[in-house]
C-alpha cells in the first residue's frame, strides 16, 4: 500500500476530534455541563465507530483474501484512543 494512502487513512483519526472540538466550541463552548457531556459522547462514539469501520473493513478484505496490515493498527490506534480518551474524560469531570 502507497505510503500516501495510509496517510489519508490516518489523517481522519486526527482530523475528526479536532473538528468534532471546534464544533462544540463554536456551538456554545465546553462549560456547559450538557453542551460537555454531548461532546465527551460524540468523541467517543467518533472513536469506535472508526475502530467499527475499519474492523468491518479488515473482516472484508481477509474474506477476499486481501488483509491489509495497517487496518490493524488503525483499529488499535481507534480503540487506544478511545480508552484514552475514556480516562482523561473521567479524570476530567471527577477533578474539574
Amino acid at each position: 500500500m502507497p505510503q500516501t494512502h495510509q496517510l489519508l487513512k490516518s489523517s481522519l483519526l486526527l482530523l475528526g476530534p479536532v473538528l468534532i472540538t471546534a464544533w462544540f466550541v463554536a456551538d456554545g463552548g465546553l462549560q456547559n455541563g450538557l453542551n460537555r457531556f454531548g461532546y465527551e459522547v460524540v468523541m467517543g462514539l467518533f472513536f469506535i465507530g472508526h475502530g467499527i469501520f475499519w474492523s468491518a473493513a479488515e473482516i472484508i478484505n481477509r474474506w477476499r483474501k486481501q488483509a491489509c496490515a495497517f487496518n490493524i493498527r488503525l483499529i488499535g490506534w481507534s480503540f487506544a484512543l478511545f480508552l484514552i480518551w475514556l480516562v482523561f474524560a473521567n479524570l476530567y469531570e471527577n477533578f474539574f
